[in-house]
């Protein structure tokens, strides 16, 4: 009897000491979750470095446009010289508008020289981290202006290439009509004539 009180006494020890163990080892595991989440928070620096990468990802959005907008440029310059080249009235009206497109493609392509120009010079500086947080920021809304200016002067100048070239087809189908109906004239009229 008294060896089963030993064991019955070691056994509510033991008890005591694992119930003491879990509320320790649930305070220790708390305390390293409260640790894990303070050093989570990113520092100025991380925060900072971040928005150095997102910056120059919207760049590459940005440069990725500019062969594009190059090809517009030229296919507008095409257009624009056979205007000029082709004295018929209806191309008059298409000449400004191929010019403001021509313009808005050049003005979205000297913003992004500009602003590639600008951010070297500046990015060269040395600054704090929370001024290059700021310093990212603001050039944040500057490529994304230029970015802006450059897909929609690119969609404007293919609306016009696309619209010229359906008045240049439906210009087209018009002098073959005419050519045809001319030529119906004529072969009417010679025929008249024969038969008189």
């Amino acid at each position: 009897m008294l060896y089963k009180i030993r064991v019955f006494n070691f056994a509510q020890k033991l008890r005591i000491i694992i119930k003491k163990m879990k509320k320790s080892s649930t305070l220790i595991l708390l305390s390293l979750l409260a640790l894990l989440s303070f050093s989570c928070e990113p520092t100025p620096k991380e925060i900072a470095d971040n928005k150095e990468k997102e910056l120059i990802e919207e760049h590459d959005k940005a440069m990725a446009k500019i062969e594009h907008m190059q090809h517009t440029l030229g296919v507008l310059n095409k257009e624009r010289v056979e205007f000029m080249l082709d004295s018929a009235s209806h191309h008059a009206a298409h000449l400004e508008d191929c010019d403001i497109a021509i313009k808005d493609i050049q003005i979205a392509d000297k913003a992004m020289m500009d602003w590639m120009h600008d951010y070297a010079k500046n990015s060269k500086i040395s600054r704090t981290d929370d001024e290059r947080i700021a310093f990212y920021n603001d050039e944040m809304v500057k490529i994304k202006d230029v970015n802006e200016k450059i897909t929609i002067s690119i969609k404007e100048g293919e609306r016009f290439v696309h619209k010229f070239f359906i008045d240049k087809a439906e210009h087209k189908q018009n002098l073959e009509k005419s050519k045809d109906t001319q030529i119906e004239k004529t072969d009417s009229t010679q025929n008249e004539d024969v038969e008189v």
